[in-house]
């Protein structure tokens, strides 16, 4: 028999949560849907997609507060929805102001990637699971996301940010070195 380190959902309304902002500013209200968020239709959609029915703890609280442009610090057990947690109102932001201006041909005629976003991540493992669900819930729309990372064929990883890399997940080592050669820039 397996068992799941992931969240019990049969204790879910258990699990303690707390939520503090600076001085002076109100943590936002946690949601109890993802309908009653203020996340765009296309992400609350691909929400439904994926079969996800109920915020987890974690998301409860991280969804408005992204939302409102706070910051947010989370920490909780693998599979309790953290990765969501930033990444549904940071693709509802990005669906509701729409296209930066194209990509600038770069240095010998190559395309150089302007995210929009960029999600650093430790491990490549951990850039790829973040990449993974970008990919699952920008689904129909125009937002293109990328990753790349250390210790992996790097061409294939050029091939796919000159495509587009609206929202790069990436590992700081192989960031800086496409930034360097010319094919990252944070710039705007």
């Amino acid at each position: 028999m397996f068992q799941s380190s992931g969240i019990n959902f049969d204790k879910y309304e258990d699990i303690p949560v707390e939520a503090s902002a600076p001085r002076g500013v109100a943590a936002p209200e946690p949601i109890c849907s993802f309908a009653e968020s203020r996340l765009d239709d296309l992400v609350k959609q691909n929400i439904e997609l994926a079969r996800y029915k109920t915020p987890t703890p974690v998301q409860k609280y991280s969804v408005p507060i992204v939302c409102s442009g706070q910051d947010l610090m989370a920490c909780a057990q693998t599979g309790s929805g953290k990765t969501g947690g930033f990444l549904f109102p940071i693709l509802s932001e990005l669906f509701k102001t729409g296209l930066r201006p194209p990509m600038d041909p770069a240095v010998s005629g190559r395309r150089k990637a302007y995210p929009s976003v960029l999600i650093l991540a430790p491990t490549r493992e951990l850039a790829s699971q973040i990449h993974e669900e970008a990919r699952k819930f920008a689904y129909r729309s125009w937002v293109r996301p990328a990753v790349v990372y250390g210790g992996a064929e790097i061409g294939n990883q050029l091939r796919q940010i000159e495509r587009g890399a609206d929202l790069l997940t990436a590992t700081p080592g192989r960031l800086v070195d496409l930034i360097e050669r010319g094919r990252i820039s944070l710039a705007g």
